[in-house]
């Protein structure tokens, strides 16, 4: 190789161009590679996975951009066919994997124990904390926020497990978030009813309702999507902080705050750490 190994790693390049070319010298082959889902997943992970480690985020390739839990695992399994005796592993977010009975965590694979990494810091108490001493009354809102992204959990979890192809990106505008105060549970289920009638010709009412039975005392934090309650709270504490408040803030506040205590006492760490000690190596301080 031309350049150094550490010059070359520490430019923007992608997984599936720079690790096989890594691996080929013996720092490479030593170094443990962590894909993760995007950029922001890499800032929180490597707050904790700091020694012998290197993590890229699951976009393939320039033309290739788009990112998340499935590149994730295709990046890996990938990645693990062209490297014989390559340490490779990916960190996914858990998604509504646990809901659905057809899939199964790949090798190498290990995912959040809640919903998504923003649920997992939303429950950390550290973040809890800060939230209390930052924002009045926080602890309502949260539950409040909670409330609402947990209906809006119901249906991604309905569509996503039979595969229904509703976009809630495309779909669900949020423009409920303005009038808040005075818009119930009941009427964002209703409107959410409505919108998948219109969009989804193999949606019914009678089959969501048979679903949501069985996954109803299922805990928040596996039902809502952490994006969601970002965007409730947001709405419902805005009124008192509308200078300094935004989706980045909230973001910031969750990475920051996010304590090593708590992902070290998780399942996810104590799943990675188990995968390392069978490679021989330690990847945390």
């Amino acid at each position: 190789m031309s350049r150094s190994l550490n010059n070359f790693l520490t430019e923007e390049e992608y997984a599936l161009i720079t690790i096989p070319l890594a691996s080929n010298s013996p720092l490479g082959r030593k170094t443990v590679w962590i894909i993760v889902e995007d950029d922001y997943d890499k800032a929180i992970y490597s707050k904790f996975l700091t020694n012998n480690c290197r993590i890229f985020n699951s976009q393939k390739s320039e033309t290739l951009t788009k990112k998340g839990c499935l590149n994730v695992e295709n990046i890996v399994s990938e990645l693990n066919s062209r490297i014989f005796g390559g340490m490779i592993f990916g960190i996914r977010d858990a998604d509504y994997s646990r809901f659905d009975s057809n899939y199964t965590l790949p090798d190498n694979i290990f995912r959040t124990d809640y919903r998504d990494i923003e649920m997992m810091m939303f429950e950390c108490e550290d973040v809890k904390e800060f939230f209390c001493s930052q924002y009045h009354n926080y602890t309502a809102s949260y539950i409040t926020s909670l409330s609402y992204a947990k209906e809006i959990g119901y249906f991604r979890i309905f569509n996503d497990v039979f595969h229904l192809g509703f976009n809630f990106k495309k779909k669900l505008k949020f423009d409920f978030l303005d009038r808040i105060d005075n818009y119930s549970h009941e009427q964002l289920k209703n409107d959410l009813v409505q919108l998948f009638i219109s969009d989804c010709s193999n949606f019914s009412v009678n089959d969501f309702n048979d679903f949501l039975y069985t996954i109803y005392e299922n805990k928040d934090f596996e039902i809502c999507r952490g994006h969601d309650v970002v965007r409730v709270i947001i709405s419902i504490i805005k009124e008192d902080y509308p200078q300094n408040l935004s989706k980045e803030t909230i973001n910031n506040n969750l990475k920051d705050n996010y304590s090593q205590t708590s992902f070290y006492s998780s399942t996810l760490f104590s799943d990675i750490k188990a995968w390392c000690v069978s490679h021989n190596k330690i990847i945390w301080d």
